[in-house]
């Protein structure tokens, strides 16, 4: 199996389409979408089903820019298969010594699956060579950060990657923290963290390390962790303020409350921003722009997600 069939397996693999390498000497039929295409030295032609949409077409296509090579596969091919557990033990060995003293931290992105092209084009814009993109379906990419010293923890480059793609472009994008990995096990339970974070917690960055006051809430009796969320509260509305208000407070305290940074990342002028954080104020009794009573907003708000899902 040359490089071209491979990639046209492991693209079947994701979508669940029929996708086929084809032959030169193949005749075309009316009932599939014939595509050239390139996977290192290898050019061919695949085809896919006659009723794929558009976009859907293009997304494909976009799976046969990546030319990260290992032993005449690719290191992002390789890795999908091995997250899916779907590769065998020999090519996963071959994977893991390839990879050995290499460090990365692992942040998973989510977007709209007609986003997804431009997420990867994104991603790959702002990889090194050391850097591995994973997608890992339609609408999400794991993405592996080699330490080069740029980053303090996969936390970090995660603010920073929703930052950066979103900051001049209206895109749907979700992305977790998995922490650092070295090898191929650690890679599978950093892409278990992420997932974990993705599905468990809320907003826009979702962080791993935020699940466990989730986990250790759950193991209590719901009325004793409403008992807590009330005392917290004592009399402030913050059940009471608009989405639009929560997610403020949730991107100034990420952007650590620094006004400037969180108006540029939510689009807004300074003024426009702080008049937000007035009202938040106004309604809560919690100025967020001190930093104790940030700590608090955050502890609550987040009390109160857990409480919505027990």
């Amino acid at each position: 199996m040359n490089a071209l069939q491979q990639k046209a397996a492991y693209v079947a693999n994701i979508t669940g389409l029929d996708i086929a390498a084809e032959s030169s000497g193949d005749a075309e039929k009316q009932s599939r979408i014939y595509l050239n295409v390139s996977c290192g030295d290898v050019s061919g032609r695949i085809s896919l089903p006659g009723d794929s949409s558009p976009q859907l077409v293009g997304l494909v296509a976009a799976y046969f820019a990546d030319t990260d090579e290992y032993e005449g596969g690719l290191l992002s091919a390789g890795l999908y298969r091995i997250l899916k557990g779907v590769e065998t033990p020999a090519r996963a060995q071959s994977i893991d010594e390839m990879l050995a003293g290499r460090q990365y931290f692992v942040a998973l992105l989510i977007t709209e699956p007609q986003q997804w092209g431009e997420l990867v084009s994104l991603l790959s814009a702002l990889s090194t060579d050391d850097d591995v993109i994973i997608k890992t379906s339609m609408d999400a990419a794991l993405y592996l950060k080699s330490c080069d010293g740029s980053y303090d923890g996969s936390e970090e480059l995660a603010e920073i990657l929703y930052r950066n793609i979103t900051a001049d472009r209206n895109m749907a994008l979700i992305v977790c923290s998995g922490g650092k990995a070295s090898g191929v096990g650690a890679i599978v339970q950093a892409y278990s963290r992420a997932t974990t974070a993705w599905l468990r917690m809320t907003g826009n960055v979702r962080h791993y390390r935020d699940c466990a006051l989730a986990e250790l809430m759950k193991k209590l009796p719901a009325a004793d962790v409403r008992e807590y969320l009330s005392y917290l509260t004592d009399g402030r509305k913050i059940t009471e303020l608009s989405d639009e208000l929560i997610e403020t407070a949730r991107v100034f305290l990420d952007c650590d409350l620094h006004v400037s940074t969180a108006a540029k990342a939510l689009y807004l002028h300074r003024n426009t921003l702080s008049a937000r954080l007035d009202k938040i104020a106004d309604a809560t009794g919690l100025d967020i722009r001190r930093y104790r009573q940030a700590q608090l907003f955050d502890r609550i708000v987040e009390l109160m997600r857990i409480v919505k899902n027990m």
